[in-house]
């Protein structure tokens, strides 16, 4: 009798988690899969989705020996899942998944037409700009 052993896809990664969000990013860690399908890891994929869609966003990947990562460019006041699927030389595996939406707040000091008497303007330096400005009486 002779067994052959045919490699698989590995298990998602475990114990996805969000530990840190900031302006306009979240830190993800997660830690490696139970299984690596018999076949050695390759990468990590970094998914994102809006909430209320079905659409998983690829966002990154990352290197087999890496459990950490930062996912930037994002925008507030948007509810974000984040997800984390590993690869090997057979496939990927299923995505673990952020159990709950992650929440960028609005940046501070950001004007929303909510304070007609106070407005902060950045300027960079070279840069042409136009002002529409609406007044008010109070």
């Amino acid at each position: 009798m002779t067994l052959t052993f045919i490699p698989a896809a590995p298990s998602r990664p475990e114990k996805l988690s969000v530990p840190v969000t900031d302006k306009t990013s979240v830190t993800l860690e997660w830690s490696k899969p139970k299984s690596d399908g018999g076949s050695r890891l390759r990468r990590y994929i970094i998914w994102r989705r809006v909430e209320m869609t079905d659409n998983w966003v690829k966002v990154t990947s990352v290197e087999h020996y890496t459990t950490k990562t930062v996912v930037e460019k994002l925008e507030y006041e948007k509810n974000f899942f984040f997800a984390v699927s590993a690869e090997n030389d057979v496939g990927e595996s299923d995505k673990a998944v952020t159990t709950e939406p992650v929440r960028l707040p609005k940046p501070s000091g950001m004007y929303t037409g909510d304070n007609p008497k106070s407005l902060n303007v950045v300027i960079c330096t070279g840069a042409y700009f136009i002002f529409d400005v609406l007044c008010r009486s109070l």
